[in-house]
């Protein structure tokens, strides 16, 4: 089985004690919690698992109906709406939604307008009862900056940050990886890759470099 037939879900999301709380927030807003955070901002570098975590919401709440998107295809679907007059119509069909799930919110500063643009159908689909997940990268020294330029894009938004697996977390990882690929390694293997490789792609790629060289 590759990496990509593996199912993102709550299960298979390696968390640490910083990302617990992230990971039951996520659970929240996939059952729709009277608790959840609304909006749920997740942000992180990549490969930290932003992703994985809005699948994980799109399966779990595979009852209701979500909507998961990234910025170019809401992009897309909004220049579309202009081109035919049919902007309000846009907005009502976002707001069917249980849950919205938006993947590479966009921080430069250069997408003002087009942070705008989002954020505001967002919060319109949210006043309707629409839970809203927006996932963006960020590194720790853009962070805070980022923070304060969201909050006045988003009412009261709930920052979630992810963070890479600690060392328990990456064997976890890197076995994971081998019996993906059905590689056996030793448990001194397993433990250099762990401490010395700090991502979850950085295991994936040298577990399948492995792979290819035995």
């Amino acid at each position: 089985m590759s990496t990509q037939d593996i199912p993102w879900s709550f299960d298979t999301f390696v968390s640490n004690s910083k990302t617990r709380a992230v990971v039951a927030a996520a659970v929240e807003v996939a059952d729709h919690s009277a608790v959840a955070p609304n909006p749920l901002l997740l942000c992180g570098p990549t490969g930290s698992g932003k992703s994985h975590l809005l699948h994980a919401i799109a399966r779990r709440a595979r009852s209701r109906k979500v909507l998961r998107m990234s910025a170019d295809e809401f992009g897309h679907l909004l220049l579309h709406a202009i081109r035919c007059d049919d902007i309000d119509a846009f907005r009502c069909r976002l707001a069917t939604f249980d849950i919205v799930l938006f993947d590479d919110f966009p921080i430069s500063d250069g997408k003002t307008e087009t942070q705008k643009a989002i954020s505001a159908h967002l919060q319109q689909a949210r006043a309707t009862g629409t839970r809203v997940v927006v996932a963006f990268h960020t590194s720790s020294i853009e962070l805070q900056r980022t923070r304060r330029r969201l909050r006045y894009l988003f009412d009261s938004p709930v920052f979630a940050t992810l963070t890479y697996p600690d060392v328990a977390g990456r064997r976890v990882l890197v076995r994971r990886a081998a019996a993906d690929r059905s590689v056996s390694l030793g448990s001194s293997v397993i433990e250099d890759l762990a401490r010395r490789l700090g991502t979850p792609r950085e295991i994936q790629a040298a577990v399948a470099r492995l792979a290819i060289e035995t």
